[in-house]
């Protein structure tokens, strides 16, 4: 999700410089930023997400599905976020949760700032070990950066234990323009590794 919003931010801070430096941009424009989680604190300081109340939530008789966990992705120097996860489901398709993302460095693109996202689920489908989520901006810590209202797609696929996790995430427009995600044919994204671990229900 902050592809965009990144090139937006840089396009405005480095209208004149080189050519590679666009190329640069471009190359990791399409460089997913999986965006949710299941507590802003946990990520302003680096401590693992904490699963006790996603157990809780789990085991209560209204879920049916559940994604918790958290991750890293750091794609590229000047290039780097921390983001976890906890969205709920019950059988009539009713959805809760909360997302947040804690931007690290996005120094290679000409953004000298960190913050972080916060975000809500608005549908979540579950098939197997692999999670479709659509999440709706509720908090920016930077409106040039990402506006509220702003809409996101995200994708996990659970490895299991000792597996690799793998998922994908950006804007909505972007990546799932039939808005298709939560649907028996959601769009088709591509798996990238996350440093971390997603738990599927």
């Amino acid at each position: 999700m902050v592809r965009t919003q990144v090139a937006r931010v840089a396009a405005d801070r480095q209208a004149t410089s080189h050519h590679s430096h666009e190329d640069f941009r471009m190359r990791y424009l399409l460089i997913p930023l999986i965006g949710a989680a299941c507590g802003a604190p946990d990520l302003t300081n680096n401590k693992p997400a904490q699963r006790a109340g996603a157990a809780a939530m789990n085991a209560s008789p209204g879920v049916e599905h559940s994604v918790t966990g958290s991750g890293t992705q750091k794609i590229a120097p000047g290039f780097e976020y921390a983001v976890s996860v906890a969205v709920h489901s019950d059988a009539s398709g009713r959805v809760w949760g909360e997302g947040t993302t804690r931007i690290i460095d996005l120094t290679a693109y000409g953004y000298p700032g960190s913050g972080v996202m916060q975000m809500k689920p608005e549908c979540m489908r579950v098939v197997g070990n692999d999670a479709f989520i659509r999440f709706i901006i509720t908090k920016s810590f930077d409106e040039n950066f990402a506006h509220v209202g702003d809409r996101a797609v995200f994708w996990v696929r659970d490895g299991g234990p000792g597996g690799a996790d793998v998922g994908h995430s950006g804007p909505a427009p972007f990546l799932d323009p039939g808005n298709t995600i939560c649907t028996t044919t959601p769009a088709a994204l591509s798996p990238d590794a996350i440093s971390g671990n997603f738990i599927v229900h």
